[in-house]
């Protein structure tokens, strides 16, 4: 690396996390008052407990239910830009990498690299996560392998999403209506009843609808969720929480793309700018995306004196089928339709040392079984006159695990943790492939048998030190591993692997979080380095005549770089806030050309810009008894990044700026409000993912109008 950078990276040491807006339940003279005394405390369970942000040795930022609703942000691909270092892709499900690691994969069974988990339980695939935010408390995004303490594939982080509980002995309600261009319609409520002193019920849902970004009305929504909660504590020690979720999926569907993106040389399209909202030149009117997601779990808590036992079961379905086609031309035709219907069960049990507790520890183990039953009906290109049927099924995934950590102070500000995960997984599925011809009457050639067996188990574990530098001040290191399963492919052979091993990762963090000026300055920063293996990667072949996806196993690579995040509470009613997000990544050894794939070694991992800068500011106007005006502003300024593995050129999104801003009005006794708001200001055209000579967008321009109100 030049000096240059190398010093940048150095002073990453400094920064400071993202912070949240206070809550839209106080008053305006309670908030005066919080705003008074300085930065508020941030709660956050990142590690398994209740804790301080500022006292909790792991990089975490967090997002409020009011930083959600001052953007407009109804869904997880509105967060894009938000969180330092984190990138949200809406490429039909919503997919998340933290400092360059993620999971680009259509295949059925694959995992994620960051863990999902929606009120603690463990979300396998992107069709499970929940597609609208509603009745949320806070979302908490932990950067860095979560080895030890969470379920599964977490080597480069954790999305935690935290729903409001049911409130005992209350009795409120709220709800909101947001309206906006393409047409958008978005609703939600809330209304939390008392059952006795022991026992509460709280029932909330929420709409979604608007018409396609893209002009073939692709990237559209229509949507509806929901869910109820059933809060009982029959003593001071034991708390039963239930849950039951729902939601549907229709529309078009996302994941709409353009062809010709700029730089791509190719006949057709040498001389044709990229209009990234023109979607397919030939409209496709059968496109369509369905998903219909199922939820039941129960949190059992029980705090004996000594330690605290908690119990998580969980069981999911979701049954989901799409169909994606280009429709360019019919020699350039490509088509994707899958169904599957996964079935997931978990159940974590886990022991928490008591509150105040000198040495704080947690132990426990954890269970998931998944079924899958998948088929392909379609992919095809039409400049092969070829396409594939497969299906999978039946699909079978088990995973076992017991886990350890233990924090132990050495003195009065020195502390040392140290933490222990044993997984042992196994995964298989059976099927067949067709092969047809696609663009005549779906005649059957050959069927061939498909699928595999993948089984391992591993050591995670994670040690570490932190530093009380003085009451409002820490330096911590830690040093810990994690690793994301393999799986099984479905695609038939020709010398397609069966099976894909799995990721693995080592990582060494250093950072420091501080408080200043009494409380009013806050500087958080974190340097990190991952030594990466096995990176899992999507592939495509074309060779047997038809057109298949599969996964493979890369062989190194390595990320490091850091955030600096700082947040001033410049007066009671100003408040600035900032973020320098350093990247660097890079394939030492990626070579696949022995089955069907290509040599990316010394390329960028996809979605990894080297620098993003994020600043923000809000001043809240005091009305008197008329209540208070609250405006913010905020940009990000993105350098360049490849949307590709493979580095094409035509993959290249130059360097950008998008800027948000919203107006808020809060009556003078907090119950009701609006907001306008705007996303995008500049309307930029910025590609997140790309594939065959098409790029796909991120939104354009969106702008609106929230109203809200409550009663308690």
């Amino acid at each position: 690396m030049n000096m240059r950078r190398h010093a940048l990276l150095h002073g990453v040491f400094t920064g400071a996390s993202a912070a949240l807006f206070s809550s839209l339940t106080l008053i305006p003279d309670a908030l005066a008052q919080e705003q008074a005394k300085g930065l508020g405390d941030i709660v956050v369970t990142a590690q398994r407990v209740e804790q301080n942000l500022q006292k909790t040795p792991l990089s975490v930022a967090t997002v409020s239910a009011s930083d959600l609703s001052a953007r407009g942000a109804v869904d997880p691909a509105a967060l894009q830009g938000q969180i330092p270092a984190v990138q949200i892709q809406p490429i039909g499900d919503v997919l998340v990498s933290i400092r360059g690691i993620g999971t680009f994969n259509l295949q059925p069974g694959a995992d994620a690299a960051i863990a999902y988990n929606i009120d603690d339980v463990y979300i396998a695939h992107a069709t499970g996560i929940t597609p609208v935010f509603f009745d949320m408390q806070r979302i908490e995004a932990l950067r860095g392998p979560q080895g030890t303490l969470y379920g599964r594939n977490t080597n480069a982080g954790a999305i935690n999403v935290i729903t409001n509980k049911p409130e005992l002995g209350a009795v409120s309600a709220a709800g909101q209506v947001q309206f906006g261009n393409y047409d958008l319609i978005a609703s939600e409520a809330m209304l939390n009843l008392p059952l006795g002193d022991k026992l509460a019920v709280r029932v909330s849902g929420a709409t979604q609808n608007h018409d396609g970004y893209l002009r073939d009305g692709h990237n559209d929504a229509d949507l509806y969720a929901g869910r109820v909660r059933l809060l009982a504590e029959p003593t001071d020690d034991v708390s039963v929480l239930l849950t039951a979720d729902y939601s549907k999926q229709s529309g078009v569907g996302a994941g709409g793309s353009s062809p010709c993106p700029a730089n791509f040389a190719t006949a057709g399209c040498s001389t044709k700018a990229w209009d990234a909202y023109a979607g397919n030149e030939t409209p496709v009117p059968d496109d369509f995306r369905s998903v219909k997601n199922l939820g039941l779990y129960g949190h059992l808590t029980w705090d004996f004196g000594g330690a605290v036992l908690t119990s998580i079961t969980s069981w999911r379905r979701v049954k989901a089928a799409s169909l994606t086609t280009t429709g360019d031309a019919p020699l350039n035709d490509f088509g994707y339709f899958p169904s599957n219907t996964d079935r997931l069960f978990t159940q974590e049990l886990r022991l928490n040392s008591a509150k105040g507790s000198p040495i704080q520890w947690v132990a426990g183990a954890y269970y998931s079984r998944e079924k899958l039953r998948n088929r392909i009906d379609k992919t095809f290109v039409g400049n092969t006159f070829l396409g594939v049927s497969e299906v999978l099924d039946p699909y079978r995934a088990t995973s076992k695990a017991l886990f350890a950590q233990a924090t132990v102070p050495l003195t009065e500000g020195l502390r040392v943790t140290g933490g222990l995960r044993y997984t042992d997984e196994k995964k298989s599925a059976s099927g067949s492939a067709t092969n047809f011809l696609g663009l005549f009457f779906g005649l059957p050639i050959v069927t061939l048998p498909t699928g595999g067996r993948e089984s391992h188990s591993r050591l995670t574990w994670k040690v570490g030190a932190e530093a009380d530098l003085a009451p409002t001040s820490m330096v911590y290191a830690n040093v810990s591993t994690g690793f994301k399963s393999g799986g099984v492919n479905q695609s038939p052979g020709f010398g397609i692997p069966t099976s894909y091993g799995p990721e693995r990762i080592t990582a060494f963090q250093l950072g420091s979080k501080n408080r200043f000026l009494d409380n009013r300055l806050q500087i958080n920063a974190e340097f990190f380095y991952y030594r990466y293996k096995g990176f899992q990667d999507l592939l495509t072949n074309r060779t047997p005549g038809y057109f298949v996806f599969f996964t493979a196993n890369s062989q190194k690579a390595r990320t490091y770089g850091g955030e600096i995040e700082a947040l001033a509470q410049i007066t009671p009613n100003d408040r600035l806030d900032a973020s320098l997000a350093l990247l660097n990544t890079r394939f030492l050894d990626y070579d696949l050309t022995s089955i069907g794939g290509a040599n990316f070694s010394g390329n960028e991992m996809r979605n990894s810009p080297k620098a993003t800068f994020n600043a923000g500011y809000q001043h809240r106007f005091e009305l008197g008894g008329a209540g208070s005006l609250t405006a913010r502003a905020e940009t990000q300024i993105v350098s360049r990044y490849f949307a590709d593995t493979s580095n094409a050129i035509a993959s290249r999104q130059k360097s950008y700026m998008q800027s948000n801003a919203s107006l808020r009005y809060e009556s003078g006794d907090g119950r009701w409000g609006v907001t306008g708001w705007v996303r995008n200001l500049e309307d930029k055209t910025v590609m997140y993912s790309y594939f065959g000579g098409r790029g796909w967008p991120q939104a354009p321009r969106t702008y609106g109008v929230t109203l809200q109100a409550r009663i308690d």
